[in-house]
């Protein structure tokens, strides 16, 4: 019987989560408790990085030593391939953040009434949000919870397990929709590429657009969602309608080069 690698089925995968959020909770006890001592903003942004960086920490950490006991070992690629088709890849994920998934959740926002959050976001939450996100979570859910599902599913199955537990991770109910649907996307291109590299980039990009789709609001729109043109200002429908085009369009000639291109020589598939 063949090892697999940890976490290799649903059950294992929630029970590594919930688990890896137990012991972080302990471990994080102290920044949550000083953090009510701290009001100001950049504090709690620091607190709240700490915090989310022990998690991810200990998550990984988690799979590391349990695999490490079964004798079996990570071979993580960050090569980049067939770069030509990521400016394709940067557009649908820039037509698909500013067009759909931005102002869905900011009409989930008022139909819940919801408050929405201040937009004025500091640069430690920036610099967080663009370069260890990026890094740690496309580790942890492709690297790591993808593979360890390859081991007992298929690879659709795959994908779409690690993206629907990838879009929970994220907490906020109007987030899952948008992460769930670029869990699906940086699932399939690992899938076809076996490069964290590429889907770091991807991811890193995808936060970059959220925060340009953010300021643009905060610039020509109304925090405040109540009609369409409260999102981009009086152009918000052409723009929101151009964009849904432009996304359809990325995504037939995306599936289409994807199609057309063998990215990884057959005999890698049975380890992905």
């Amino acid at each position: 019987m063949t090892t697999k690698f940890f976490p290799g089925t649903i059950f294992q995968t929630v029970f590594f989560i919930i688990l890896g959020f137990v012991i972080a909770t302990s471990i994080a006890a102290p920044l949550l408790f000083s953090e009510k001592l701290n009001s100001g903003k950049i504090c709690t942004d620091l607190v709240s990085i700490l915090i989310y960086f022990i998690v991810m920490a200990i998550l990984i950490l988690i799979a590391y030593i349990v695999n490490s006991r079964r004798k079996l070992y990570y071979n993580f690629c960050f090569k980049l391939k067939n770069l030509r088709l990521i400016p394709l890849m940067l557009l649908l994920l820039f037509s698909f953040q500013l067009g759909l998934n931005l102002p869905f959740q900011k009409l989930l926002f008022t139909l819940f009434n919801i408050k929405i959050v201040d937009s004025n976001y500091s640069w430690l939450h920036i610099s967080s949000a663009l370069i260890l996100a990026p890094f740690l979570e496309e580790l942890l859910f492709r690297g790591i919870i993808y593979k360890g599902l390859r081991s007992s599913y298929s690879a659709k199955h795959s994908i779409l397990i690690s993206a629907i537990i990838f879009g929970v991770f994220h907490g906020q109910p109007s987030m899952i929709p948008g992460a769930i649907f670029f869990g699906l996307f940086f699932g399939y291109v690992y899938y076809k590429t076996n490069s964290l590299g590429m889907t770091v980039i991807l991811h890193f990009s995808t936060n970059l657009f959220g925060f340009v789709g953010s300021f643009l609001n905060l610039r020509f729109g109304n925090k405040d969602f109540k009609v369409i043109s409260d999102y981009y200002g009086n152009f918000s429908l052409f723009l929101i309608g151009a964009l849904f085009l432009v996304f359809l369009l990325s995504v037939y000639y995306l599936m289409n080069s994807f199609k057309k291109i063998n990215f990884f020589d057959s005999s890698m598939s049975a380890y992905l």
